[in-house]
């Protein structure tokens, strides 16, 4: 069994479909300290821990219900590439 498909063995899949938000939660349980997330543009790099990213996620998650956003709500994300584009995206997928 190569690299990879060890690594397979740590996500989360139903049927067909990759639950990423699970997988984090997994790992922030597991591994809080771990490195989940590095984003680098041409003026900073950020890293953030699964705990961080968790975190990041929940805020997002925590603002969205005081909107009143629901299923079926539809969100646009007006940001530059930066990593709260990222968080407030997997935010979406959690909520």
């Amino acid at each position: 069994m190569d690299f990879w498909q060890q690594q397979e063995k740590n996500i989360v899949i139903h049927g067909n479909n990759l639950n990423m938000i699970e997988s984090i939660e997994r790992h922030c349980h597991s591994n809080p300290e771990k490195q989940a997330f590095v984003f680098q543009n041409k003026e900073k790099q950020k890293i953030l821990t699964y705990k961080q990213l968790q975190e990041g996620t929940n805020k997002y998650c925590n603002y969205f219900k005081l909107l009143n956003l629901q299923k079926g709500s539809r969100i646009a994300l007006f940001l530059p590439k930066c990593p709260e584009l990222y968080i407030a995206f997997l935010a979406i997928i959690k909520s």
